[in-house]
């Protein structure tokens, strides 16, 4: 419906195709205002590009989320117990399955992370017993080298054989 007040102007919209290099240019442009590249976009990445990425650019916004929730999630008096609100993300998701196997294999003689733990960064369920953390003889206190040294001699000679144990070993010190 058109009065005598208004003209009708028919807009004449022709669409135009972007050439190759207008949009590439326009994909620069946008990746730089986000500050990110193609490598991450496409998830083509190294570890070493991951971790650049996220220590630069997701890292600084789970700051701030955690910055600005605990400010306005506590009171004065929860923030003076100690209360905080902690962001983060698993790393070891973002590895690539051979990061992973050779971290299993450092992690497990040291008793750095038990079973269960380690089936979790390869999606794996939990399994009974995996929460028992693990470690090699080789790793021993002083204390109690003398008895771990006699205990070896009659052994066949496995002194890299992995013991379990209900907790990680705890120093034994004489007060």
């Amino acid at each position: 419906m058109i009065d005598a007040k208004f003209d009708f102007i028919p807009v004449n919209f022709t669409g135009k195709v972007v050439d190759a290099d207008q949009m590439r240019e326009i994909r620069d442009y946008v990746y730089r205002y986000f500050s990110i590249n193609d490598k991450i976009m496409m998830s083509s990445y190294s570890s070493d590009e991951w971790q650049a990425y996220y220590e630069g650019k997701i890292a600084p916004i789970l700051n701030g989320l955690e910055q600005k929730l605990k400010i306005h999630m506590f009171t004065d008096k929860q923030l003076g117990y100690g209360n905080r609100i902690l962001a983060s993300v698993n790393n070891i998701t973002f590895m690539s399955s051979q990061q992973k196997i050779s971290m299993v294999k450092y992690s497990l003689e040291g008793g750095l992370y038990n079973r269960n733990e380690i089936r979790q960064w390869f999606g794996d369920t939990p399994i009974p017993g995996g929460d028992v953390y693990q470690y090699s003889k080789n790793y021993t206190e002083e204390t109690n080298s003398n008895e771990e040294e006699d205990e070896d001699a009659n052994n066949t000679g496995e002194a890299d054989k992995i013991d379990t144990a209900p907790t990680v070993p705890q120093s034994n010190k004489e007060e």
